[in-house]
Order: C-alpha cells, then structure tokens, then sequence
C-alpha cells in the first residue's frame, strides 16, 4: 500500500486566488544502491559485491549501446532507447548539431512492470 499525501496549492484563477489540493507521493523516496544489492544478493547465489560489479558492468554495456544509438532490452524490467528533441529548419543546409535541444533517455516498462503499476494499492494520509 502506497501512503499518499494531500497537497495544498493557492492557484490564480482569474485574478482570484483559490485553495487547491491534489494527492501526490511522500517524497522522493527511493531504494539506495548498496541495500538493493544486499536484497538482490539474499535472493541469489551472488554476494552484494558481485551483485554491485554486474550492475556497473550493465552500465558499461548501456553506456556504449547508447552512444552509438542503440536502445538497450533488459529482459523483464523492459528496455532504454536514447532520444533527441531538435529544432525544425525551413533549410536542409541550416541543420547542424547546434539544433538539439536535448537529449534523453527514455524507459518502456516490460508488461510486467506495467501491471504491477496499474494494479497498486494506495492510502490517503490525512493527517499532516
């Protein structure tokens, strides 16, 4: 179960300001590197520390893929795929590198993943 909490925004709506309040995440919560290669580890016949030296080694790998290009499958977490945002020019001649905008990295959940996103459960905190 997913706790969330109740935001409270004052928004301008035509010159009037109002009390908004929408549900968002506590915080940016998240699983430090070390712990989740001591849970990986419990689950394998690999310690944490071969566990840390094959995820720097997938990095390496994703690293290179990217640099040339290449989208990345990893299996049942789903795949990365490098993309670019450029500005559009009326002539051929004018396009040169100077015209990305910006680059990133673009993560496509596996099926499985996608279920488990769609099927959590949350709770409201109501108390502040």
């Amino acid at each position: 179960m997913i706790p969330l909490d109740i935001i409270e925004k004052k928004i301008s709506n035509n010159g009037e300001l109002q009390t908004m309040h929408y549900l968002a995440l506590p915080g940016r919560q998240r699983l430090e590197f070390e712990k989740m290669c001591e849970l990986i580890s419990e689950r394998t016949t690999l310690n944490a520390y071969e566990v840390e030296f094959v995820l720097s080694v997938l990095q390496e790998v994703v690293i290179e893929n990217l640099g040339i290009g290449r989208g990345v499958e990893l299996g049942r977490l789903g795949c990365l795929e490098p993309s670019l945002n450029a500005t559009a020019v009326n002539n051929i001649k004018d396009i040169n590198l100077n015209t990305i905008k910006k680059t990133r990295l673009i993560y496509k959940p596996s099926k499985a993943i996608k279920a488990a996103l769609k099927n959590m459960k949350y709770s409201i905190n109501r108390q502040k």
